[in-house]
């Protein structure tokens, strides 16, 4: 139990950390919570235990349970499951509360009375949960984080999972009643005007909606040191989030922007825009020009541009820790992706003051937002244009798809685990279900339309939002760019290097 207690002090719970010991036959358990407090008045400490049940909680319930705010949701929960206290309980039970409730969620919940084990994450997989069952007869562990040594697999997030701690040791499953189906339908002809309207209308209300419910919840939210962290590029989505943070957000909250740009030996030979800045990298450029824009049309908001440099030695200092965190998933493609999120959840860069002097900034904020998802949904990837152009409509709607089949499959767990390695917490508001129902059921070329140009087509529907009802201008144009690309943490040292390839560090 002290190893595992050293462990996850290491990687997460800066609030509490707490161990229950329990024996059912033959199996031992050691179930041990690390606690992030960002629900309810004061921390509730894990795991929560009576006469029945042992429940770990690591999660946000944004609907589909109510959820008295001065308990938090952990308690809202366990709440739930004691009414089975002197009932029969079993996995279908589980089943009905679990895909009801919004938001991002992974649990382990001990039934001692039946000799049960039950654990799973949200249909989205946007909370890791990993197993290691290499020796399943004499060893199992499920936990939020790895080591980076024991043979760890990311659990599915398609359902609950169970295992029987009677001497008939049996496993089982049980798929969340749910499916995303795209409409396939296509408009021949260009929408109406009003069709429009409505349409953006009706997802800038979800989306705000989406927004109200990750920003009002937040501890001390109202008070004068408040902040948010949005993870900063200067692009549409992230730009979409900074404007409607500022819009519901009260006034005394800071709002964070956090861009990071690596020192990445190969760029500078190439560069040629004659900067002498070695973090002067695309992603800076782009988000400079947005938080100018987003400055200019909120000049009472304190939005603060947060210049996270990393240095190449830095980046050499710290891969193998981002490494650990990151396995299972362990591709150059992973570590190029996973970079820039633990830098930026670190926190640590500098703020250019009025008088073009730097000093240095620590991230405040304990929330960070980002902009996945909207990609995915509203057709933002260029392999949609690709598809659009060697199979028409029909190979644009099925590429969308693909993409709305394997959301759950989008590493959301490697991101959590890197993010919450600094004691914070990741929020996806374009993945609030509710959002994600409607635009499902739009006609594909009411989110993207690649007759249309490059900057334009893509993410028609956010596009159109930004520029007429957020007043973004240029930023609403800009055309897609991923992280490693726009960061410069893309192919550091190996020109070579595949984003498939395996990474060594021997």
């Amino acid at each position: 139990v002290k190893e595992v207690n050293n462990f996850f002090k290491s990687y997460i719970g800066p609030s509490s950390i707490k161990t229950v010991k329990v024996k059912i036959d033959n199996f031992y358990l050691a179930i041990t919570g690390a606690v992030l407090h960002l629900r309810g008045d004061s921390t509730v400490s894990q795991p929560l235990e009576n006469e029945r049940f042992v429940f770990l909680w690591n999660g946000e319930v944004f609907g589909g349970l109510d959820v008295d705010e001065r308990k938090g949701d952990t308690k809202a929960v366990f709440e739930f499951i004691q009414k089975f206290d002197d009932k029969i309980f079993d996995l279908n039970h589980l089943m009905d509360m679990f895909s009801n409730i919004q938001g991002p969620y992974a649990f382990i919940l001990l039934d001692k009375l039946e000799k049960m084990l039950y654990f799973g994450r949200d249909f989205l997989g946007r909370r890791s949960l990993l197993i290691n069952e290499k020796h399943y007869s004499e060893e199992i562990i499920i936990s939020s984080v790895g080591n980076g040594i024991r043979d760890f697999k990311e659990l599915p997030s398609t359902g609950i999972h169970s295992i029987s701690l009677s001497n008939d040791i049996s496993k089982n499953f049980v798929a969340y009643p749910k499916e995303l189906v795209l409409n396939k339908e296509v408009l021949m002809d260009t929408p109406s005007e009003l069709l429009w309207e409505t349409t953006v209308n009706e997802t800038l209300l979800l989306l705000t909606e989406s927004m109200k419910k990750r920003i009002l919840n937040i501890p001390n939210i109202k008070s004068d040191d408040a902040s948010v962290a949005i993870l900063f590029s200067g692009g549409l989505d992230c730009s979409v989030i900074a404007q409607l943070a500022n819009d519901i957000a009260p006034l005394n909250v800071t709002i964070e922007l956090l861009n990071v740009a690596f020192e990445n030996p190969r760029y500078l030979k190439n560069i040629k825009n004659g900067s002498n800045d070695i973090f002067n990298v695309p992603d800076r450029q782009s988000g400079i020009e947005s938080y100018l824009t987003l400055k200019k049309n909120n000049p009472t908001r304190n939005f603060v541009f947060v210049n996270v440099n990393v240095p190449f030695e830095d980046t050499e200092k710290h891969k193998r820790r981002v490494l650990s965190l990151m396995k299972p998933c362990s591709t150059v493609m992973d570590m190029s992706i996973s970079l820039p999120f633990w830098f930026a959840s670190r926190g640590h860069g500098v703020v250019k003051s009025d008088d073009n002097t730097f000093y240095d900034y620590k991230l405040k904020s304990k929330v960070l937002f980002s902009g996945l998802g909207a990609d995915e949904l509203l057709g933002g990837y260029g392999r949609h244009r690709v598809q659009f152009n060697l199979h028409s409509w029909k190979g644009l709607v099925d590429e969308m798809q693909r993409d709305l089949s394997r959301l759950n499959d989008r590493n959301l767990g490697r991101d959590d685990r890197i993010i919450s390695d600094h004691g914070r917490e990741v929020r996806y508001p374009f993945l609030d279900e509710n959002l994600i129902d409607y635009w499902r059921q739009l006609p594909v070329r009411l989110k993207c339309d690649p007759t249309l140009v490059e900057g334009l087509g893509e993410k028609i529907l956010l596009r159109k939002i930004a520029f007429d009802k957020l007043r973004l201008g240029e930023t609403s144009h800009f055309k897609k760019r991923a992280i490693q690309f726009g960061s410069k943490t893309a192919k550091m040292m190996n020109p070579q290097e595949k984003g498939t390839d395996e990474i060594n560090f021997s």
